[in-house]
């Protein structure tokens, strides 16, 4: 645990290899402390350097990343904590949702329903294209409404959630194609053509 100190001013430095390389070392990192039982204080670690300014976002983004991929469900209630604490920097929403969707568990309804209404069309794609690992009951509308957002990718990643959902979905697109909305006609025809070749 004390390396972690050691580890972070390494990864700190400016300019210092990429995110995808701090977030291989931490998923290195969480492998180790899970082998030896010790889960609970890298999560405990995660929650520390939450709100310490000294601790930059980008390795913040990494860890969480890192999380997702090593499937930590135990730091699920953290992530999701990360998503409202940093409510205004849309890359650690970004972060947050795809780890989130990664993991599922309980509570990460709420936090696809905001992501799915932020204002910035990255965080609306981003939670467009995970929110499939919610309750299919608690999220279709909100994905039904998804593709008719203003963007393109919004609207492609909630079709293809929505053909997720089994034959329900496959309904629910097939009323979509015959929409009066273009857009929406669009790319609900696009993604049942993909279905039918996948088929």
């Amino acid at each position: 645990e004390n390396d972690l100190k050691t580890i972070y001013n390494m990864l700190n430095r400016p300019f210092f290899m990429s995110a995808k390389f701090s977030e291989y070392i931490y998923t290195n990192i969480i492998t180790s402390f899970t082998q030896q039982g010790k889960q609970g204080l890298f999560i405990d670690y995660l929650k520390r350097i939450k709100d310490d300014p000294d601790f930059s976002d980008s390795l913040k983004r990494a860890i969480i990343e890192a999380c997702g991929v090593r499937n930590v469900v135990a730091a699920g209630q953290t992530i999701r904590d990360y998503f409202i604490t940093f409510s205004s920097v849309s890359d650690m929403k970004i972060t947050c949702l795809r780890a989130l969707g990664e993991l599922g568990g309980d509570g990460i309804l709420g936090v696809f329903k905001l992501g799915l209404n932020d204002e910035d069309w990255r965080v609306r794609a981003v939670a467009a294209k995970g929110a499939s690992c919610c309750p299919q009951s608690l999220i279709i509308k909100d994905l039904r409404n998804a593709l008719h957002d203003e963007n393109y990718h919004v609207r492609i990643n909630a079709a293809l959630s929505i053909a997720r959902f089994g034959d329900k979905g496959y309904k629910l697109l097939k009323r979509a194609a015959n929409s009066g909305d273009r857009f929406v006609r669009d790319v609900s025809n696009y993604v049942l053509k993909e279905l039918s070749y996948r088929a």
